[in-house]
């Protein structure tokens, strides 16, 4: 079975959720917390945007040519790394224009925009697994193989 690993990115995801989680606790440091969020949401973002790099121009095009019937659900896949790029960006930037006063005051933006990135992550990263469980049955042990090479350099 085809299986692509999302350990590093997930860590790195929970990483985040506790921050984001944090922010709404009175007894921490919220402007410290914050500025730690916006320098784990840019590696996080940056982590995904390699990832979805990898898939895009590797990974993908290499399974829909092995698989043509599957072009539909790879372009699914792909769409979906736009709309989780963009949440995750948009914690960022969120985070960027919190200023001391609008950080206590009204945390909803940055924690409606995570919530929608996590929302989006998770159903990815379930979309996908079911998907190489499922595209695994239809490969040759050689495309499997391959496809497995092909993979490995995936974070």
């Amino acid at each position: 079975m085809l299986v692509h690993d999302h350990d590093i990115l997930s860590s790195q995801v929970e990483h985040v959720t506790a921050l984001v989680r944090g922010l709404t606790n009175p007894a921490l440091n919220s402007n410290s917390l914050c500025a730690e969020l916006i320098q784990q949401a840019e590696l996080l973002r940056d982590q995904l945007l390699e990832h979805f790099g990898f898939e895009e121009e590797g990974a993908f095009p290499f399974l829909a040519d092995l698989i043509p019937s599957e072009k539909a659900n790879i372009n699914a896949l792909s769409s979906a790394h736009d709309s989780i790029a963009g949440a995750i960006s948009q914690v960022v930037q969120l985070g960027r224009l919190a200023s001391r006063e609008t950080l206590t005051a009204d945390l909803g933006p940055i924690i409606n925009a995570y919530d929608r990135f996590y929302t989006a992550f998770s159903a990815h990263v379930q979309a996908e697994a079911e998907f190489l469980s499922r595209v695994s049955s239809a490969l040759d042990d050689n495309q499997r193989r391959a496809v497995e090479e092909r993979m490995r350099g995936v974070l």
